[in-house]
């Protein structure tokens, strides 16, 4: 018997498309694989760079609520640079609620460069209740009888032209109707002489509470507490400290000089020299019959509230009094109240 012969098939030409299809295949893969792995490495670059916009934009809304109190203006705009981003905030005025509190929404806008084509962008905003900026009433407000000697001198008028204050004069004196004692001509301002209605003697109830600031368990605890005087001057430009001398601190006699808020838990006597730059704050009457020097703002009887006359403040000493809104700013901002954040009035564009 004849044994069958089995037909033969010629596999010659399919081992190389066979091979470039798995190469093909394999390309792909690897492809594919780098381009996942490009595609990802991209999105959290580009994640980063808008985590880290968002906190320069965020970082830009916390400078700018640092400095809300000083602005004026109904809308303005404000530009920081941020540790390798810049942010661009937008102040605005949206309701006036009285003449010491209002309702202001800041946007800031937040850019970072991650070193790459393009950049990253957020944007945040936030509505506060912010205080007005400080605007002091007269270089010398008193809520007692004030008695002027002939070497007294109390000005009105601005030195630096307005420039921290926004205006060149305030009144020289404010003080209640019939409360003054001396010749007009040692008094100078916009107007040299203001009576005040009864309960509006302090400098402004805008952004500072005065007579809190005059009773020493509102002194912050880093304010310097003094018992008794000695001179303290502060050569730093732009320290501006808080001094509370306690009522039962003994007359001055020395000499001090020192710059700030200067506020006397009681009746303040100069019998020696007191040079300050800043504000004065007294709870008591004031006595001076050495000399005060003061470029900034004075306030006297901050206790009384205005109700009634409680004694006489005797400044037949000598006395210069000179307006300087540059140095009230300076000070009064140790003292201001910051913006309060309203609930739920934060948000986010993207």
């Amino acid at each position: 018997m004849r044994g069958v012969r089995g037909a033969t098939v010629d596999r010659s030409g399919t081992a190389l498309p066979v091979t470039l299809l798995v190469l093909l295949a394999a390309s792909a893969l690897a492809a594919s694989g780098f381009l996942r792995a490009f595609l990802d490495s991209r999105t959290t670059e580009n994640h980063a760079a808008a985590v880290r916009s968002f906190y320069v934009a965020e970082a830009g809304l916390n400078q700018a609520l640092a400095t809300i109190g000083t602005d004026t203006a109904g809308s303005s705009t404000f530009s920081y640079e941020i540790e390798g981003g810049t942010v661009k905030v937008q102040s605005r005025r949206l309701l006036r609620l009285d003449p010491a509190r209002e309702i202001r929404l800041l946007v800031a806008e937040g850019t970072y460069e991650p070193g790459r084509e393009g950049s990253a962008r957020r944007v945040v905003g936030q509505l506060v209740l912010a205080p007005t900026p400080f605007r002091a009433t007269a270089a010398l407000v008193a809520s007692d009888t004030v008695l002027l000697g002939t070497a007294a001198q109390i000005s009105g008028l601005d030195s630096r032209g307005g420039q921290c204050s926004g205006t060149d004069a305030v009144a020289g004196l404010a003080v209640l109707p019939g409360g003054f004692l001396g010749d007009t001509a040692s008094l100078s301002g916009r107007p040299p002489l203001l009576s005040l209605p009864s309960g509006g003697t302090t400098l402004s109830p805008a952004g500072v509470d005065w007579r809190n600031a005059s009773r020493q368990e509102f002194v912050e605890p880093e304010h310097l507490i003094s018992e008794i005087w000695s001179p303290q001057p502060v050569t730093d430009p732009d320290e501006w400290p808080v001094t509370f001398v306690l009522p039962s601190a003994p007359p001055l006699t020395g000499t001090v000089t020192g710059r700030g808020t200067l506020i006397v838990g009681g009746d303040l006597t100069i019998a020696g020299e007191l040079r300050w730059s800043g504000l004065v704050l007294v709870a008591g009457s004031m006595a001076v019959s050495g000399q005060l020097d003061v470029e900034g703002a004075v306030a006297v009887g901050l206790d009384s509230g205005g109700s009634v006359m409680m004694a006489r403040s005797d400044l037949s000493g000598a006395v210069d009094i000179r307006f300087d809104g540059c140095a009230v700013a300076g000070a009064a901002a140790r003292l201001a109240r910051g913006p309060i954040r309203r609930p739920g009035g934060w948000f986010e564009i993207f």
